[in-house]
């Protein structure tokens, strides 16, 4: 970060010039929409994720906050994908349809509630949009509780050792020679 700084992680402009360079630069996706707890974490990466979107020349359409005691997101979802208040039954064809104008849904929470709304989202019939996270996503016991819900999602890290970069093999390689064990991101 400087002459004498090292970082060991992303700081949050980092992580969402990351997952924008991928969704906009590399993908194309220019509609997008936040869903984000009111913190000062979420709201943080929100303020943040507007402004990267807005200065590459896309736009979110919605953004959806909620508390964070929630474990059902029936409201905020509705609120996001424009469903009527009341009774909700997927599949039948009296049940009103999820409008989903946007691409991408950015989500700059924990573990713990992506773990939770993930299925949601899919209950409502919110498919066919990238989920997009923080450096938070990283973590097994999300892919282990949400992982189907979570297929093709976006989330920043500052380092995979199974990435197939010559430099981060040779990394790896050496460490486990020296150390007998895979690196992590601190090392």
């Amino acid at each position: 970060a400087g002459e004498y700084v090292f970082q060991n992680f992303f700081t949050p402009v980092q992580q969402v010039e990351a997952v924008l360079d991928e969704i906009m630069n590399r993908r194309g996706l220019r509609s997008l929409a936040v869903l984000c707890p009111r913190t000062s974490y979420g709201e943080g990466f929100t303020g943040l994720f507007k402004q990267a979107v807005a200065k590459r020349g896309g736009q979110v359409v919605e953004t959806v906050y909620y508390q964070t005691n929630l474990t059902d997101f029936t409201g905020e979802i509705k609120k996001l994908v424009h469903l009527p208040p009341g009774s909700y039954r997927p599949g039948l064809p009296d049940s009103p349809k999820a409008v989903i104008n946007f691409q991408a849904l950015f989500i700059p929470d924990g573990p713990e509630r992506v773990a939770m709304l993930a299925p949601q989202l899919a209950y409502f019939d919110v498919t066919g949009v990238t989920l997009l996270g923080t450096s938070l996503w990283h973590d097994q016991r999300l892919v282990e509780v949400a992982g189907r819900y979570l297929s093709g999602c976006v989330f920043p890290d500052a380092f995979d050792p199974e990435a197939k970069k010559p430099a981060v093999a040779r990394f790896v390689a050496e460490f486990r020679k020296a150390l007998g064990k895979d690196p992590n991101v601190l090392d």
